[in-house]
């Protein structure tokens, strides 16, 4: 025992072999049911918008209503989140994945009982309080198991399961609500997380490292990451990201059904091929940060913000009479770049917290990005409204990710394992 706890304390440089000498591919298991548990979770938070249709239908929303309806899950998460990241540092990913898991399943199928917005809002909020321990419990998992020098592909890998759930809820979410109603739709999205929390009960293994000696390094306090600037500077960039990841997802149904004429069921397809998008993008960008930069994380994401402020603009050019093959590569290039971010915004976090206070950074992060997603969904819808042109949103939208490649640029990385 005495010889396993020196050797698990020699991380640093010595980790890599370590792990490849003792894990093998169990970390492979512990990536793909990480993968799966986020993306039941996110078949709630990127599923709400393949309902706006139907809310504002069955409601009478209006498109600002809609982005509210869209990020009220958020808000639950952003009060949670920095609590969850803690708890996974002090508790274990394990526990946090299976509880937070059966919670937010329960949640969702309360809230599919709602009647009136305001109930819908509410209810909403309150499942955010729990799908905040997805995200932490199952980064730090990674963090955990897997070496610096395969860490930014398997978070990737890992965030491909936003999109996925994204892109399940696109092509089921509808055809339920057209057939049974938008509540029994989100019934089924409320059975998602409690099999994800299943799934994590019997699959799930903790690290032989923090079964057998502990945590080798007492995690710092958390008021220790507030003072990281890094930290801020990297969660402003990811803020103005997040705005576009949640702004093409709760709206780009309604766009395209408005200004193309697409039938609700035609355009959901579309917002799949944004979401199957993301998912390619959050694996190409952790290899190719991985590999081509050998780890540096700062100018992926520039190239990627990059990319997403052209797909913005390029939304203004679509019309009833542009090909159908542009519209699907123009979104699916903006799921590429808009979605794509998140793994590498995750591993750069880490990475800048240190491997014991990851848990807690990435909660950090969350609650950060949160702003994005409360405030600028709702505004685009807003200018929508206001002008009855979707021209004025897009164009903002695009300014907005070009000042988070700005702030970008002042942050220095640091790469440690």
């Amino acid at each position: 025992m005495g010889n396993f706890h020196r050797g698990a304390q020699r991380l640093g440089k010595g980790q890599d072999v370590w792990l490849a000498n003792h894990i093998g591919g169990y970390r492979w298991v512990i990536l793909f049911v990480t993968t799966l548990t986020q993306a039941t979770i996110a078949l709630i938070s990127q599923g709400i918008g393949t309902l706006a249709p139907f809310l504002i239908t069955e409601l009478g929303l209006t498109k600002t209503q809609v982005g509210f309806a869209g990020g009220a899950v958020n808000v639950g998460m952003t009060l949670t989140a920095l609590l969850a990241g803690r708890a996974v540092d002090t508790w274990g990913e394990k526990r946090v994945l299976v509880v937070g898991g059966l919670a937010t399943g329960a949640a969702v199928l309360l809230a599919s009982l709602s009647n009136t917005f305001l109930v819908l809002i509410v209810l909403l909020m309150f499942t955010g309080l729990w799908a905040a321990t997805s995200t932490p419990a199952g980064s730090k998992a990674i963090m955990t198991w897997f070496p610096f020098s395969q860490r930014g592909l398997a978070l990737g890998i890992r965030q491909t399961g936003v999109p996925l759930g994204g892109m399940v809820a696109a092509l089921l979410i509808p055809p339920i609500a057209i057939s049974f109603g938008w509540k029994i739709a989100m019934g089924v999205m409320g059975l998602g997380p409690i099999l994800g929390a299943a799934l994590c009960q019997v699959a799930y293994k903790d690290h032989p490292m923090e079964v057998k000696v502990g945590k080798t390094v007492k995690s710092g306090k958390w008021t220790e990451l507030l003072r990281n600037k890094e930290i801020w500077l990297v969660s402003l960039t990811a803020i103005t990201y997040v705005a576009a990841q949640f702004t093409i997802v709760t709206y780009l149904v309604l766009y395209l059904h408005d200004k193309t004429s697409f039938s609700v069921a035609l355009a959901s397809l579309f917002l799949a091929l944004v979401q199957f998008g993301g998912m390619a993008g959050r694996i190409f960008w952790g290899y190719v940060s991985d590999t081509f930069f050998q780890g540096a994380r700062k100018p992926v994401l520039a190239i990627i913000g990059i990319m997403a402020i052209a797909m913005a603009l390029a939304m203004l050019a679509l019309t009833p009479q542009t090909p159908m093959w542009i519209i699907g590569l123009a979104t699916w290039l903006f799921g590429f770049s808009a979605i794509g971010w998140n793994g590498i915004y995750i591993t750069l976090l880490s990475e800048v917290a240190g491997r014991d206070q990851a848990g807690t950074a990435v909660g950090l992060g969350l609650t950060l990005l949160q702003l994005g997603v409360l405030i600028f969904p709702p505004l685009f819808g807003f200018f929508v409204d206001f002008s009855g042109s979707y021209q004025t949103s897009w164009l903002g939208l695009s300014i907005l990710v070009a000042v988070g490649v700005g702030i970008l640029g002042f942050v220095k990385e640091r790469r440690v394992p």
